[in-house]
């Protein structure tokens, strides 16, 4: 089993938090980066945008969950299949800020969806430095 730390955005993890949710979907635009040696038990933690602080702007953790799931999916299969288990409270408000991610500003064709579960929430963002531990900012 091994885990990773992966960029997201803070509101949409609060969202997911203030819901109570421990199932979710953790999406991103297929066309972004692969996300390999990933594979289903593992826990993918949320490195979380917005929450930065010190000299080198470190990110805080917010939490994580373990995957038990993978499917590539269009912006609409996703939105049935998760709904606001993909982190906001509408479909407009899900597309807006997958388009404004993305490096065209264009709802991508697919979308790569890791379904976590046992998904757990910090009281506070965990800073790795403060444990002695570091990640790399790539």
């Amino acid at each position: 089993m091994s885990s990773i730390a992966y960029i997201t955005d803070h509101q949409m993890i609060e969202y997911h938090r203030l819901n109570g949710n421990r199932i979710i979907n953790f999406w991103k635009p297929s066309t972004m980066k692969k996300i390999s040696d990933f594979n289903l038990g593992d826990y993918l933690f949320f490195l979380a945008k917005g929450t930065e602080k010190g000299e080198k702007r470190e990110k805080g953790i917010l939490g994580y969950g373990k995957l038990e799931k993978t499917y590539t999916l269009t912006f609409s299969q996703m939105w049935a299949k998760f709904g606001t288990k993909n982190g906001y409270p509408t479909k407009e408000a899900l597309e807006e800020a997958i388009i404004k991610i993305t490096k065209t500003h264009e709802l991508p064709e697919y979308l790569s969806c890791f379904q976590l579960e046992e998904v757990t929430f910090f009281q506070a963002p965990v800073y790795l430095s403060e444990i002695g531990m570091e990640i790399s900012n790539k």
